[in-house]
């Protein structure tokens, strides 16, 4: 039996985003979708990897729409660090598992 590789998706699309989602790739994962509150900035995102030969498949002008894409499986949350706990507990409330960039506070 062939075990699929889990689909990652990315919130947030700052450096240390960035910076995690070429590890990524380097180790050949998925990665099905990044998402920002601004969409257009999920889309350069997606965009600048796809200049790398890299597919960040979809892109979301916000977390929420992202955890409803049933090909996420695993949500990074590499957004500012006052919103891990919320934009963590929304990953994990959609059933996604969740990596925390930093760990998260009470």
């Amino acid at each position: 039996r062939r075990i699929s590789k889990p689909g990652w998706g990315v919130c947030g699309v700052g450096k240390i985003s960035n910076d995690f989602t070429i590890g990524l790739f380097q180790n050949g994962s998925r990665v099905r979708a990044a998402a920002a509150r601004d969409e257009a900035r999920a889309r350069e995102f997606a965009d600048k990897f796809a200049a790398w030969g890299h597919s960040v498949e979809r892109s979301y002008g916000s977390y929420a729409a992202m955890f409803e894409d049933p090909e996420v499986d695993v949500a990074y949350i590499g957004t500012l660090q006052t919103t891990h706990r919320e934009v963590a507990l929304a990953a994990i409330r959609a059933g996604k598992h969740v990596v925390v960039e930093k760990p998260a506070g009470s």
